[in-house]
């Protein structure tokens, strides 16, 4: 009997702990749950959706589009946090050097 009570509980505590990850990646926007995406694709496809001005789209896409060497695949998914300020995740895929010249310039850009 407390061999089975024991795996209830570790069961139990496991599916706890398992949605408090889900929520907590959830609220960060680490699940796609972000104000705003932006999609980098092959060729120089780049898909901006979610809260984020239109007349700001052309610029970005610009920017992604101006880099120099092949665009990566991959995706960035930001928050606004206080005072309006970008919060931004990368896909593992954007090298480093990229991942910091679109933080400068997205966070200059979305003010």
């Amino acid at each position: 009997m407390t061999v089975v009570m024991g795996w209830w509980l570790i069961g139990g505590l496991g599916a706890v702990g398992m949605l408090a990850a889900v929520v907590w990646l959830a609220r960060t926007g680490r699940l796609g749950g972000g104000d705003f995406v932006i999609r980098l694709g092959p060729g120089s496809r780049v898909q901006v959706t979610g809260k984020i001005p239109r007349s700001k789209v052309p610029g970005i896409a610009g920017f992604f589009q101006d880099q120099p060497g092949e665009m990566p695949r991959g995706r960035i998914v930001g928050t606004f946090g206080p005072g309006g300020t970008p919060r931004l995740w990368f896909s593992a895929t954007i090298a480093p050097a990229l991942r910091q010249r679109a933080r400068n310039f997205l966070i200059e850009h979305l003010r």
